[in-house]
């Protein structure tokens, strides 16, 4: 169990990396390195679903289930891996709310750029492209 845990230590060590790295980009505003970050994440993500060990989901409710008692961790090795779980969590939530905010930055200015209809939207929710409704459609003359 042991070998096992420490090798999915490893790969949430490498997750917990990537989404440093992806805050600390978001945070510089360096936008030229959230793609290939979010490519690596999404990568490690996969590792983590494929390649874990059927003992970490079982480790982790353990350690949750003592931790919530006031008991000690069953080992070192599984309250660590509980805190890099915690930490991970963390990590993405925040990188989300700092996503949010640059995304309001985006908005804020498309809107000084287009003061008629500030409320445009140039994109969906799905990532498409909205058209306006304004200019003359085809056959018009």
């Amino acid at each position: 169990m042991a070998s096992s845990l420490h090798g999915d230590r490893q790969l949430l060590e490498e997750f917990l990396l990537a989404l440093r790295e992806e805050q600390a980009a978001l945070t510089a505003g360096n936008t030229e390195a959230l793609r290939p970050l979010a490519d690596r994440k999404i990568a490690i993500a996969r590792k983590i679903e494929s390649q874990t060990s059927s003992e970490l989901a079982p480790a982790l409710r353990d350690t949750e289930y003592r931790m919530r008692r006031g008991e000690p961790a069953a080992n070192a090795e599984c309250a660590a891996l509980h805190r890099m779980t915690r930490e991970a969590n963390e990590l993405n939530r925040v990188n989300g709310v700092l996503i949010d905010q640059q995304l309001g930055q985006i908005r804020l200015s498309l809107s000084r750029i287009d003061p008629v209809s500030p409320t445009r939207q140039l994109y969906g929710r799905d990532g498409q492209g909205q058209g306006n409704g304004r200019g003359r459609s085809f056959g018009a003359a």
